[in-house]
Order: C-alpha cells, then structure tokens, then sequence
C-alpha cells in the first residue's frame, strides 16, 4: 500500500503568536475514501480550504477592515500595532484552545464531513474538534449556554445548505490576525457545491455588539479524495504558550523558553 503524506502550511499558523499544533493528512491513492458526487447535496469526503488562517480575502498582507465598532475596533488596532511591533497579541490559540466559530471554518487544515438527513457532522483535524449540524426541525435552546462552536441549525433551500450558529463564546477571535467579536454574534453559513470537487462556504456574522453591519466572507474548499484525517494533538507541539502573566512565550527546539 503505497502511503503519501500533505503536510499543511504552519507559517499562518504561527503568525501573531498562534500554536502551530503539527498534523498531516495521509492519502492512499489506491483506496480512496470519497470519490466525488455529482449530488449537489452530498458534501461528503474530505476538504481542504482553498485560503489559510486569515478571515477575509483578499487582505494587504495581515492587515484586514473588518467593519468593528466601538472598543472592538480600538482592541483590532491595538492587536495590529503589537503585531507590528513584534509583541504578543495573546491568540488563545497559543495555550491550544479551540479557536471556535467562525474561526473554524477558516483553519488550514483539512475537514471530513459526514451526513444524512438529519444531521451534518463536520471532523475537523485540527485539534480533533467536531462541529454537529442538525437538520431535523429543532429550535435552538431558548437558554443556551455558550460554548466555542455554538448551536447549528440547518435546513435546505434548494441545493444549499443554510445553517445559523448561535451561543457562541466571546472570548474568541475571527482568525490568527486578532479580529475579535461578542458573545453575541450569529452567524449564518450558505454552503452549497460549486462542482463535484469545490465545495463553497458563504459566511454572514452578524454582531450587533461588535460590527456595524453584517459581514460576508467567502470560502472554498478542494475534495480530496485520497486523504485520511490524522489524529492532531495540539499540546505535543505547542510553541507558543501563554504565562500566568498572560505573555505569549516562544518554546525553541532545544526546549529553552523565551
């Protein structure tokens, strides 16, 4: 059995002191897992993002224009200018916690989905973090507790898939650049297959606490048929671990700590 290895782009990841936690996807182009549908409302098999760790495309290098308000803007720029100047910016992704919605579906790494009438389970390889998408008539909870993915309903509006998460935390960020939301953001996802191998993620966050207006990013994702989800452990690897005094510290290969 012949085995090959993609290994993922880590240099987003550790951009803005974000954990580079290491995983890779084996393939074995004898066995494919998920050979590509021509169903418009088959999403299985495997995805890779098309972009990496930055929320919106396209953006001037790190730089992005968000429509924040308020302290929420002020907190962007001052992330920005810490960044510029080389200092810490206190991604929680640098103590290895899950980076949450929306940021999830803007990881660089690959995704496995899985579905049938009523729910779409996403896999996601990045910190082994699953992400249940029910699609059986339910309301969410009217007292919903916060967690990092949210609640996710879905339905079908032809051959796309709409879906709005609610009761996220706020104490995540849009992405490795320190964009950061409220706990009240809803967000709202159209995904729907351009082909039988690009799949399509139409992102809507709506936080009436921390944006002006509704913000829509796009993202695409590549079937590959051939690959396996690995197991991702983000503490093995992490380098970039945040101290009791919430300063981002940098673990070199020979273990000293700067």
């Amino acid at each position: 059995m012949r085995l090959g290895i993609f290994k993922v782009s880590l240099i987003a990841a550790l951009a803005f002191g974000a954990s580079a936690p290491v995983a890779m996807a084996q393939y074995n182009s004898t066995a494919p897992l998920h050979n590509p549908s021509a169903d418009k409302r088959d999403f299985s098999g495997i995805w890779t993002p098309d972009q990496s760790n930055i929320y919106s495309y396209p953006a001037r290098g790190q730089r992005q224009h968000p429509p924040l308000k308020g302290k929420y803007a002020a907190d962007y720029e001052t992330v920005l200018k810490a960044a510029a100047e080389g200092k810490v910016t206190n991604d929680p992704g640098a103590n290895c916690l899950p980076g949450g919605m929306p940021r999830i579906m803007v990881n660089p790494y690959p995704m496995e989905i899985l579905h049938n009438k009523d729910r779409v389970t996403m896999l996601f390889e990045y910190q082994n973090q699953v992400r249940r998408i029910f699609l059986d008539g339910r309301k969410h909870p009217e007292d919903i507790y916060p967690t990092y993915l949210g609640d996710s309903i879905g339905h079908w509006e032809g051959d796309v898939l709409v879906i709005e998460t609610i009761g996220m935390r706020g104490d995540t960020m849009f992405d490795a650049t320190g964009i950061p939301h409220s706990d009240k953001i809803t967000v709202v996802e159209r995904i729907y297959k351009e082909s039988p191998t690009k799949l399509v993620d139409d992102i809507t966050s709506i936080d009436p606490e921390a944006l002006k207006e509704p913000w829509t990013v796009k993202r695409t994702y590549t079937l590959k048929p051939d690959f396996q989800i690995m197991e991702n452990i983000c503490l093995e690897n992490n380098r970039n671990p945040v101290d009791a005094n919430g300063v981002t510290r940098t673990i070199l290969a020979d273990g000293v700590v700067k």
